[in-house]
């Protein structure tokens, strides 16, 4: 349900129909994703069976905004972040961030379609992983899955929520920069 929100509100096809629209979305994205990076990577990733440096995606958003002569350094990062002290609720928000990387394919497309080719050399961010893009997904899948199996209702209902409270965070913090051009924010 939180997905299917997150994507009619930004209704990306419609709403991002030029490179301004575009950096503006990508800087929602690095704004939110490089504080929540940082929080994630305090996390002790090796009982989740998660290598979590491989997923960060802060470098990508930063290469596509660069390639966008955003300057990067003068953005606003986001402050109202979900809690993430424990792995449980880590794996919540990491669902969230690993699901956006899923569609990222479909969205590129999307974006070509308005874009043209300009927009090839500033996706790095929706075509991370390239082919291996499922592969990655099934192998965080089977990461959460194997957690929640060893681990208490208690924990799986706190993996739930931080995935919930992310979604909210996320679709919050996407819409004003959707709604706003950076130098606003």
């Amino acid at each position: 349900m939180e997905h299917e929100q997150i994507e009619a509100q930004l209704d990306i096809p419609n709403r991002i129909t030029d490179p301004s629209a575009y950096r503006a979305l990508l800087s929602g994205f690095l704004t939110f994703y490089e504080p929540m990076e940082h929080a994630l990577s305090k996390l002790d990733w090796d009982g989740a069976g998660i290598d979590f440096k491989s997923r960060r995606k802060t470098q990508l958003l930063a290469a596509d905004l660069q390639a966008c002569e955003v300057n990067t350094a003068d953005l606003r990062r986001c402050r109202t972040l979900p809690p993430v002290t424990t792995p449980a609720q880590g794996l919540g928000c990491l669902y969230v961030m690993e699901g956006a990387t899923i569609g990222g394919q479909v969205v590129h497309r999307m974006l070509r379609k308005h874009l043209g080719p300009w927009i090839d050399d500033r996706s790095r961010f929706f075509q991370c992983y390239g082919t291996e893009k499922g592969n990655r997904w099934r192998e965080f899948r089977e990461a959460l899955d194997a957690f929640g199996a060893v681990h208490d209702e208690a924990l799986q209902q706190e993996t739930i929520d931080s995935a919930r409270t992310t979604f909210r965070c996320l679709r919050q913090w996407l819409d004003q920069h959707t709604n706003h051009p950076p130098s606003e924010l």
